[in-house]
């Protein structure tokens, strides 16, 4: 994780709004930022982003704020890491695209963003986010400039139990050859 090329984990991504929009909606970078700057000075959410942001002009300034970017997924499994963990379950889902050319990518783990109760623990799991030391690799992508919709997708709920049907047929046909190559080698089974 860290610092990727756009070639290596091409459009579109996947992308959450509290809001229906329609196909072809440009929606700009920066909007959990200004949420988080109207919460409460005490409130944990904002402790943990101030934080985060601390530790990322000391591992590098040119990362992407997480305050001024909109958060992508790569892949449907990577927006359900991020459903579990962050969005509202009322979201909609949609495949963005990016409006301008963008070179390189910063690409985090999702579940570094658990909510520590330190001021240490926020550091700690900061680094991690920041420098790529993580073992989730639960992926969403710090994008710094605006996406379009390019469609809307079914609820996180169909997603998820998609995948898991895809899951259990995948598992089923390893069992299956699993089997037909145990019965082969003791019965001379074809």
């Amino acid at each position: 994780m860290g610092w990727t090329n756009i070639a290596d984990v091409p459009p579109p991504w996947v992308h959450a709004v509290c809001a229906m929009v329609d196909i072809g909606t440009i929606l700009l970078p920066g909007n959990m930022g200004r949420i988080v700057s109207l919460y409460s000075p005490n409130s944990p959410r904002l402790h943990l982003e101030n934080d985060f942001d601390a530790v990322r002009m000391d591992i590098d300034q040119n990362i992407p704020s997480r305050l001024s970017s909109i958060f992508l997924c790569l892949t449907l499994r990577d927006a359900l890491a991020f459903a579990a963990t962050d969005a509202p379950k009322f979201c909609q889902w949609y495949e963005v695209v990016p409006v301008q050319p963008v070179k390189p990518v910063f690409i985090s783990d999702i579940r570094d963003l658990v909510m520590p109760s330190t001021e240490d623990d926020n550091r700690k799991a900061a680094t991690r986010y920041w420098t790529g030391d993580s073992a989730h690799y639960h992926r969403e992508i710090l994008f710094p400039g605006p996406v379009k919709v390019k469609s809307l997708l079914p609820p996180i709920i169909d997603i998820a139990q998609n995948i898991a049907q895809t899951e259990r047929e995948r598992t089923r046909l390893q069992d299956t050859r699993i089997l037909r190559k145990f019965l082969k080698a003791t019965i001379g089974w074809k």
